[in-house]
């Protein structure tokens, strides 16, 4: 993809053409000239958009949610969904009779309910075919869907198929999944070991006989894979250099005050590849620069070239005028309010958007304040060496985004309040 120039690029170089190639001078921010080259700038930098869009089709590192999911398609490489923790075997859950009772099912059977006083009660289970027979019962049915669970019912699973315990074995296994999906529902051995039987109420007397456990771990619980996961794993599928790319990230993302690495493939050509540095502090030092270069040297094979850079900074100045009911303590208002402000725009990562809303909330939030005014909102080509923003243009009110390499920066210097008592 071509360089792509914004409104700020594009707009001072045709007035520097304007100005070098033609008679005209004057560029008053009122006159014909000057809306003409806003307007060109504007449509110019739409078309860097509709292009960069079209690029970023095929970018994994531009999408997000189903459009992801669609580059991934194209490239055979479906995301992990979530899954349903499961065992279908019939050798690690079962439900077994409590051995202190030392008696088969029948025996149990005839104990809780004698034919001479309980006979309907053993007609209602054989009816409902919990038992093969109301006078010489053989065997106890435990039926599909029986909600099983650990101590503290916070882990719950169920069963899949109807079973039996019968008078010729001391405990019958069946399949279980697990209620939700997630890792959240794995588990260790005899875990499962409260069931709900007890709530059917032809089986209530009888429930408290019936345990039940797991002999082994189930752990084939998964959680969905998200956006930031498959991005990754997209990345690295259309990675075709020698260089490690997962090396160079974990390598980078080591060194202290080091918060997220963005890579820029054949930015300088076949074979290179270029990392921006995102870093805790707003602006990346040179110190923090020369130690991931330091460290990276190694990784790169002598085919490859890599460069690493701090982002293009977006200097936002602002000038407020807060209208407040306080009558003292407005120097200690005006500090808070600058500070929110500064720490808001500073904690933007790269490509983030400013949202406006989002400013006014922090400031109408303070205490004290009824209202405010905007005088400028200005954004410019922040110079951390001078410490100067250059090239500045007044914005309207509205989100600003910057773009997949550029950080907004602002410190106490480019923010002006005002305090006016209501």
């Amino acid at each position: 993809m071509p360089k792509r120039r914004n409104f700020i690029d594009i707009e001072s170089d045709s007035r520097i053409r304007l100005e070098r190639n033609t008679p005209i001078t004057n560029f008053s921010p009122i006159g014909t000239i000057n809306n003409l080259n806003y307007l060109v700038a504007n449509e110019t930098e739409k078309c860097y958009n509709e292009i960069e869009s079209v690029y970023s089709i095929y970018d994994p590192t531009r999408n997000y949610g189903k459009e992801l999911d669609n580059i991934g398609f194209m490239f055979g490489r479906g995301r992990k969904s979530s899954m349903t923790a499961i065992d279908s075997t019939y050798t690690n859950f079962y439900f077994y009779l409590d051995p202190r009772t030392n008696v088969s099912v029948g025996v149990l059977l005839d104990r809780l309910y004698p034919i001479t006083t309980h006979y309907n009660m053993r007609k209602k289970l054989f009816d409902e075919g919990y038992t093969n027979s109301v006078t010489s019962p053989t065997q106890l049915l435990i039926p599909a869907g029986t909600v099983i669970s650990n101590d503290g019912v916070t882990i719950s699973y169920t069963t899949v198929d109807n079973v039996y315990l019968s008078n010729g074995t001391s405990e019958t296994y069946t399949p279980v999944i697990a209620s939700v999906e997630g890792s959240t529902q794995n588990i260790q051995s005899n875990v499962l070991i409260k069931h709900n039987l007890n709530q059917i109420s032809t089986l209530k007397d009888i429930s408290k006989y019936i345990l039940c456990s797991n002999r082994y771990p189930i752990t084939n619980g998964y959680d969905g894979q998200p956006d930031e996961d498959y991005r990754y794993n997209l990345t690295l599928g259309r990675i075709n250099y020698g260089s490690n790319e997962v090396a160079i990230r974990q390598t980078a993302l080591s060194i202290p005050g080091v918060r997220n690495v963005l890579f820029e493939r054949s930015r300088f050509g076949n074979g290179t590849y270029n990392l921006i540095i995102e870093g805790i502090s707003p602006i990346i030092s040179e110190g923090l620069l020369n130690m991931v270069k330091e460290r990276l040297n190694v990784l790169s094979p002598s085919n490859e070239s890599i460069f690493v850079n701090r982002p293009e900074y977006l200097g936002i100045e602002l000038k407020l005028d807060i209208i407040t009911s306080l009558t003292s303590d407005l120097i200690s208002l005006k500090e808070s309010v600058r500070s929110d402000i500064i720490e808001y725009i500073n904690n933007l990562p790269i490509g983030g958007t400013l949202i406006w809303n989002k400013l006014i909330d922090l400031i109408m939030e303070r205490e004290g304040i009824e209202d405010f005014i905007l005088n400028y909102f200005k954004l410019g080509k922040y110079d951390i060496f001078n410490k100067i923003n250059k090239k500045q243009i007044v914005l309207r009110p509205i989100n600003q985004r910057a773009d997949y390499n550029e950080k907004m920066y602002c410190d106490s210097g480019m923010v002006s309040l005002c305090c006016i008592q209501s």
